[in-house]
């Protein structure tokens, strides 16, 4: 029976685990960025409403709080569609670099196993069980290939669903926010 060499198996996990925590400090990050944007958002909206209330406060005459009620509505649409986008981009940017760090894995587990492979090949005889066995790993490792690949095709796929999604809501409040102007100039 040949002897196996499982240092490159050791450095895979050891690797993996840094893996897992690079991970984590960067989800960690991004949470950071959205608590303090969704947190930047609450005191501008509260600004914004102080503002709104005002300028209905200081109104003479029903079409003037139409007026206002119609800008405000546009411009809490406009301010809601750049939110969005703005959290939209800073989950790209964490989905990006999940992609970047899955990638790197795999392609060095891929390169690791294959190692592994070519070197019990070497050492078996055609028909042994170690021999069935290595078909068998070399079979697992092209469908997990295949897997891969339509992940990441799935992935990219949601992205642009998402996208087009961000910009069919931000077409609808547009929409919105004219048919409100245009009430209020009733």
């Amino acid at each position: 029976m040949p002897e196996l060499n499982l240092q490159a198996l050791y450095a895979t996990q050891a690797a993996a685990v840094d893996v897992v925590f690079g991970l984590t400090a960067k989800t960690l990050d991004a949470y950071q960025k959205l608590t303090a944007f969704g947190v930047q958002t609450m005191k501008e909206s509260i600004t914004d409403s102080q503002e709104t209330v005002r300028k209905v406060l200081a109104t003479k005459d029903r079409i003037e709080i139409h007026a206002v009620q119609a800008s405000s509505i546009e411009q809490a649409a406009e301010r809601g569609s750049a939110s969005v986008a703005q959290a939209n981009a800073i989950m790209a940017a964490l989905r990006d670099d999940f992609q970047q760090v899955a990638d790197a894995h795999y392609e060095a587990s891929k390169r690791n196993l294959q190692d592994v492979i070519d070197r019990l090949s070497q050492q078996t005889t055609p028909g042994d069980a170690l021999s069935a066995w290595l078909a068998a790993l070399a079979s697992a490792n092209t469908f997990c290939e295949s897997v891969h690949q339509a992940s990441k095709e799935a992935v990219e796929l949601t992205g642009s669903q998402i996208a087009n999604t961000a910009a069919n809501v931000r077409a609808m409040q547009r929409a919105k926010a004219q048919s409100a102007r245009a009430a209020a100039k009733l």
